[in-house]
């Protein structure tokens, strides 16, 4: 018998007080992120179970504010089975 698991595709987030919650890509999230948050989110993403990434803004987004400085938290997303 030959088990085949379905890899779910990644999702990225960016998490605003102002704007709520949307899709971003991979590539925006880490336009976003220091490096040593960078080098997180690769440990992170290789481990089973991730399925994506979402950034909160603490103040504002990009779509909100536009000045650049942006104060931000990277939290994972994973996959839960029941």
């Amino acid at each position: 018998m030959v088990t085949i698991s379905a890899l779910l595709p990644r999702q990225f987030f960016f998490e605003c007080p102002r704007c709520g919650t949307y899709h971003t890509s991979e590539k925006s999230l880490r336009g976003f992120i220091t490096p040593l948050l960078e080098e997180r989110l690769d440990v992170e993403l290789k481990m089973k179970g991730v399925t994506g990434a979402t950034l909160k803004f603490k103040d504002g987004c990009p779509l909100c504010e536009e000045d650049g400085s942006y104060e931000v938290e990277l939290s994972v997303l994973r996959h839960h089975t029941h």
